[in-house]
């Protein structure tokens, strides 16, 4: 009953994530399955899996971009979420602004949707199977580019973007922490009274 629970909490964001597996994979031409959006058995480190999508074995490339797209999408639609309803997280009184953002409530929908996608967004062991591969081959490419000087144009054309994406993550990484500590109290006092040790 727990794990449905908290499957239905974070259903949005499961969406999201199996959904960014798919349609990445369907860019890249990558075939794909079943999708699933509710709790389907345990991982092969016995975690629990929320949501799963069959997708076809590829290269190391295509294989990457398709276990990452989960944090790309969520990170794309926090920014827009944050950037179009929260204005505030960017500037020094956000504090100040925290009851006039609460009392309207639309904002809890937006809040909602923010704590649902951050906590979903991040990728599976599974998901990061191709990583090390990746790694080594975006490590060559980036030594090409130093060498062949055009590191510095492309530094100087994403760091501003870079720069405002990662402040706007920042903001609502710092909600979406608040609300799950504000929730994480309450249910570790529930599993304290529901789960006591047996007697012998």
């Amino acid at each position: 009953a727990g794990l449905w629970i908290y499957s239905l909490l974070f259903l949005p964001g499961v969406i999201i994530h199996e959904i960014s597996h798919f349609f990445m994979a369907a860019f890249l031409g990558v075939r794909t399955g079943e999708i699933n959006i509710f709790p389907s058995g345990q991982t092969e480190e016995g975690h629990e899996r929320l949501g799963s999508v069959q997708v076809a074995h590829t290269d190391i490339v295509r294989s990457s971009l398709i276990g990452i797209a989960p944090l790309l999408f969520g990170s794309i639609l926090i920014i827009a979420i944050t950037k179009w309803n929260f204005p505030q997280l960017l500037q020094a009184q956000f504090l100040a602004e925290i009851p006039q953002i609460i009392s309207i409530p639309i904002n809890w929908i937006w809040i909602y949707l923010i704590f649902a996608i951050s906590n979903t967004m991040f990728v599976s062991s599974a998901d990061r199977k191709s990583w090390p591969a990746m790694f080594l081959l975006l490590l060559i490419l980036a030594a090409i580019a130093f060498w062949t000087g055009i590191a510095s144009t492309i530094t100087i054309s994403i760091t501003s973007a870079l720069t405002t994406g990662i402040n706007i993550l920042n903001g609502a990484f710092l909600v979406s922490l608040s609300i799950d500590v504000i929730v994480l109290a309450p249910l570790l006092i529930i599993q304290k009274l529901l789960v006591r040790p047996h007697r012998h």
